[in-house]
């Protein structure tokens, strides 16, 4: 049955690419990338005023626009998955719509909190162009990735599962030994509960 599974996952991963990949093709080569940002353009104008002067604000709503229309494009294979391949093939799988939907609403707003600023940043480093934009864009990113991967045990993870201490003790111990040995600090050994996706 697993095996089966793991089969279906993976033939269907490559059906979704397949499409995915034509799917670009098709955007790129009918300049719909050209047409949505010219629109998108007249009604930030229209609408609220905002110009060309302003390339931070287009350029949050053009991205914001582009991953909205990535992600109903998605919407029939994830439903798809997990309908007919997780629920169906998988019976030890707790994913359903609902818990799917509320995790695609939390990450919604953890990219309203956190990824609205962070690409106001990258695209105002952007305009400010010159010769030296790209060594500003690395450091900005470089200085990301080192936050956001302090950030996301604390700050993210939470969003998604439950966390709790560790009530051995005994093991606790052996891991905060095992931690010293290999020069690791360790602050909390926590336990993750992953009965919510999975019945394992």
């Amino acid at each position: 049955r697993m095996k089966k599974y793991n089969l279906s996952r993976l033939s269907f991963s490559r059906l979704e690419a397949t499409y995915g990949f034509f799917a670009e093709i098709f955007a790129l080569m009918a300049h719909v990338i050209n047409f949505l940002y010219s629109w998108l353009g007249d009604f930030l104008r229209d609408q609220f005023g905002v110009t060309e002067e302003q390339p931070v604000i287009r350029g949050m709503a053009f991205l914001f626009l582009i991953s909205f229309g990535s992600a109903f494009m998605k919407l029939p294979f994830e439903l798809y998955r997990i309908i007919i391949i997780d629920t169906l093939l998988q019976p030890h799988t707790r994913v359903s719509v609902r818990n799917w939907f509320l995790d695609q609403l939390k990450i919604f707003l953890i990219s309203i909190i956190l990824g609205v600023p962070l690409l106001s940043i990258l695209l105002f480093l952007l305009h400010l162009g010159g010769t030296m934009h790209w060594v500003m864009l690395a450091v900005f990113l470089a200085v990301v990735s080192v936050l956001v991967s302090d950030v996301y045990p604390s700050l993210v993870a939470p969003w998604f599962h439950r966390f709790t201490p560790l009530r051995s003790a005994s093991l606790a111990e052996k891991i905060r030994e095992l931690s010293v040995r290999m020069g690791v600090k360790v602050k909390q050994i926590l336990l993750v509960d992953g009965s919510q996706r999975s019945g394992y």
